[in-house]
């Protein structure tokens, strides 16, 4: 079980940065321990200051198949949209640091 500030769902990601080279890695705890043990790159395709509500700025990304990051600033909302599909997927089910690059489709090379 997970403990009160990390997600019940292992499929919820317990934190995400931006990279300097323009992705968004998204790290999961699949043990429930409080270490991430899986991550996804994912390519920002938008970034940006808005002031359009959440609702629709929600909406639109699942429409357009994108992730949505939000980082609020004193009432300023600074935006991040991520294709949907992870450009890298790894796991380290051990917790060591020894990361294992993850078998998959590009899914950018069959569009």
């Amino acid at each position: 079980m997970a403990s009160a500030d990390q997600p019940d769902n292992p499929a919820e990601p317990i934190d995400w940065d931006v990279l300097p080279n323009g992705l968004i890695g998204v790290q999961y705890d699949r043990a429930g321990d409080g270490v991430p043990d899986h991550v996804d790159l994912h390519q920002i395709t938008w970034s940006g200051w808005t002031d359009q509500p959440l609702r629709e700025i929600e909406a639109q990304a699942r429409l357009d198949r994108q992730w949505v990051f939000i980082v609020e600033y004193d009432g300023d909302r600074y935006v991040y949209l991520a294709s949907e599909d992870a450009l890298f997927v790894a796991d380290d089910p051990q917790q060591d640091s020894r990361w294992t690059a993850l078998p998959g489709p590009c899914h950018m090379c069959t569009r």
